[in-house]
């Protein structure tokens, strides 16, 4: 999923927790967390080329996550430990997450915002028709110790080749 389907659909679900009795604050934090925990995509393109555009990596994201062809069913466990191209998303990061905000309560809507999102990413794998393994490269990149593309440009040429 994208960024912008993340905010939407977590605004969607923010606005009953304002109806249970969350503060505006609570409510704020929970919709940001939904969607900025994708910043873990970013900070991993930034590791592995050292380029620090956001436009080259969300290029990058982009090319590497497959549009749908139709809906299947592709259920899979999440990953329990981080790695790869989102270490945010890890379930065992969540829990920890989870269990820390039993401790400190300002960090509940952080942490639940954190699960919706992963429950997000989660229905798109599950349900979305593709045809290579989510978090995997296309086929046609799957040479992962390889240079990965540094520009929009390159990201759409590889795209293209395959």
């Amino acid at each position: 999923m994208y960024p912008t389907q993340h905010a939407a659909l977590t605004a969607g679900a923010a606005l009953p927790l304002r109806l249970r009795g969350w503060s505006w604050r609570d409510v704020a934090l929970f919709w940001a967390t939904g969607w900025l925990i994708d910043v873990d995509h970013y900070l991993s393109y930034v590791w592995r080329t050292g380029d620090f555009s956001p436009v080259n990596a969300y290029s990058f994201h982009k090319a590497r996550t497959p549009r749908t062809r139709g809906w299947q069913f592709h259920p899979r466990p999440p990953n329990f430990w981080p790695g790869g191209h989102r270490p945010f998303h890890a379930l065992s990061v969540l829990l920890a997450l989870l269990l820390l905000s039993r401790l400190i309560p300002a960090l509940r809507p952080i942490a639940w915002g954190a699960v919706v999102h992963r429950a997000e990413d989660l229905a798109w794998e599950w349900f979305a028709g593709k045809d290579w393994p989510v978090g995997a490269l296309r086929p046609e990149q799957s040479d992962q110790t390889g240079p990965l593309p540094h520009t929009a440009q390159d990201a759409l040429q590889s795209t293209a080749a395959g």
